[in-house]
């Protein structure tokens, strides 16, 4: 039971720094320095790593025509 408790506190913690990397992609920019600053935050306080590519593939991201890859 214990190790499933970690795993579900494992995979929330991913989808929390996911959804806070996707964001902060989105808004300054893959290298950008808030960023990567965040990446780092989040790796430190969580202890996982961060997606950066959008969730959906037909969300658009800076300077991209919705629905190209």
């Amino acid at each position: 039971m214990s190790g499933a408790i970690l795993a579900a506190i494992t995979a929330a913690k991913q989808a929390v720094a996911d959804e806070t990397g996707r964001s902060a992609a989105a808004e300054f920019g893959r290298e950008g320095e808030v960023t990567q600053l965040m990446v780092a935050d989040l790796s430190k306080r969580f202890g996982v790593t961060p997606g950066l590519e959008p969730k959906n593939p037909f969300v658009a991201r800076p300077g991209q025509v919705l629905g190209s890859a």
